[in-house]
């Protein structure tokens, strides 16, 4: 005899999960360092709120990739410090973590660094996603937070844009800003040496 075949049931929810963590506006870092540490998702915090971001695209990552090579080509030789790749925790402030696609602490520094998350970097940099929230963050918000936390030097990749901004640091604001167009190269005053071209940043995109 055949086994009964159990009746249509609608889709549940996963309201249990979510009511293990804490209402928006109100969550501690401890609650969003257990968030990530098991769900593996990009999420970032901001004065007690999380931020899901968007997935990152192909072309997003061999971006990253092709920024994180010459970085790397610049920072490994010379031993100048630790550079990553996201995901990455970055405490920027007392209930503020980012995860930039790029960041690079000073040998100097090291001691803020720990296996969980760092407190602080030295330079960070940014792809911008094609959404509008994360262009926000990106351009606007992000500047202003990476300026607080004392980091010296913010790279904000657009490609929609074609533009390679690089903010340094000056008394705790961002007020040295430089932008580097097709044809030119991106250099940073903090890494000596370092030197991209903007077009090859956006032929990276396509796989070239």
């Amino acid at each position: 005899m055949d086994s009964p075949t159990p009746p249509l049931q609608s889709p549940r929810l996963a309201t249990e999960i979510a009511k293990i963590f804490p209402p928006q506006g109100s969550w501690a870092n401890e609650d969003y360092l257990r968030l990530t540490d098991q769900s593996r998702c990009l999420v970032e915090l901001v004065d007690g709120t999380v931020e899901v971001l968007e997935m990152p695209t192909e072309a997003h990552q061999l971006m990253v990739k092709f920024l994180f090579l010459a970085f790397h080509s610049v920072v490994a030789p010379a031993r100048l410090g630790t550079l990553v790749f996201a995901p990455i925790r970055i405490q920027t402030g007392a209930n503020r973590f980012r995860e930039p696609d790029l960041a690079f602490s000073l040998a100097e520094n090291a001691e803020r660094r720990t296996s969980a998350y760092w407190r602080g970097a030295d330079l960070v940099v940014e792809v911008v996603s094609e959404d509008e929230s994360s262009r926000y963050r990106d351009w606007r918000s992000k500047p202003v937070e990476y300026a607080a936390a004392g980091i010296r030097e913010y790279w904000i990749i657009d490609p929609e844009q074609r533009v390679i901004r690089v903010l340094g640091l000056d008394q705790g604001s961002y007020s040295s800003v430089r932008e580097f167009f097709d044809g030119e190269f991106a250099t940073s005053e903090l890494l000596d040496g370092l030197s991209i071209r903007v077009d090859d940043v956006w032929k990276a995109a396509a796989g070239d």
